[in-house]
């Protein structure tokens, strides 16, 4: 079974299904799971568009899309140190 390392980067998209384990690793709760936030944050990683047009897409606010987008890019650091074993980026 191939195993493709999800590695940081700003253009990065995932499957449905690798963002729904993001989402899971995340703690993204099931609440969370039925907003319109956590639906621009699909659009954000598996589609592809920018936070600002996924909240426009899906008539939310910036700051909710962030708020899902910083919990799943916090996993997706921690899959990078599990497979790099290179410390987290700090962010200012």
């Amino acid at each position: 079974m191939s195993h493709e390392q999800l590695t940081l980067d700003s253009s990065l998209t995932v499957t449905p299904d690798q963002f729904e384990a993001l989402a899971d690793l995340a703690r993204v709760g099931s609440r969370d799971k039925n907003s319109a936030s956590y639906r621009a944050a699909q659009l954000v990683y598996v589609e592809g568009l920018k936070e600002s047009e996924a909240a426009r897409a899906v008539a939310v606010s910036d700051t909710a899309v962030q708020k899902v987008c910083r919990k799943i890019s916090h996993a997706m650091e921690l899959i990078n140190v599990y497979n790099t074993g290179e410390a987290p980026r700090m962010s200012a």
